[in-house]
């Protein structure tokens, strides 16, 4: 019997990752800055966290994040990747930079301010989403992707105000 309930219990993983497309994720245990990456909520206690996409994620002109899946970056400070939000220290953290870097499931690329109290304040986060109920959508001006009549923008002051830097090749979808 104890044979079979471990070959049931390998099923079922295997289907948990069959369903989830075959993406590595990563859950976050508490109101941790990795803890806000949740799907279209506020982070804080109790707020339910969500995946960190693992496709290589675009960092700039010159960098992708693939083995490293989150691009840290800011208005004024260079480009690194890391393992998870928290490893940004108190910059821009992008799980995706654009819908291209989401999955089918979650197929709209969000970024937003959470707050972070290692910073002493807030910090702007991009993750894939169903839809941008909170935030500002993200967009590729090379291949821009915005709903209804809206731009994808590379305005410096609305890329300052998610925190993103001008001229880097990220765009944000405005009207």
């Amino acid at each position: 019997m104890a044979r079979w309930s471990r070959a049931w219990t390998w099923i079922g993983a295997l289907g948990l990752v069959a369903a989830c497309g075959g993406n590595a994720f990563v859950l976050g245990g508490g109101p941790t800055p990795d803890a806000a990456l949740d799907v279209g909520q506020e982070s804080g206690p109790g707020a339910p966290d969500g995946p960190v996409m693992t496709s290589t994620v675009f960092c700039g002109p010159a960098m992708k994040c693939d083995t490293k899946p989150i691009c840290c970056t800011g208005v004024n400070t260079g480009i690194s990747c890391a393992d998870s939000p928290g490893g940004c220290g108190c910059v821009t953290r992008l799980a995706c930079a654009s819908d291209g870097n989401c999955p089918a499931a979650q197929p709209v690329c969000c970024i937003r301010s959470v707050a972070d109290p290692m910073c002493g304040g807030s910090v702007f986060l991009a993750t894939c989403n169903t839809a941008c109920a909170v935030g500002t959508r993200l967009c590729d001006p090379a291949a821009p992707a915005c709903p209804g009549n809206k731009a994808c923008s590379t305005d410096s002051g609305k890329l300052q105000d998610v925190g993103l830097p001008q001229g880097q090749g990220f765009g944000v979808c405005g009207n």
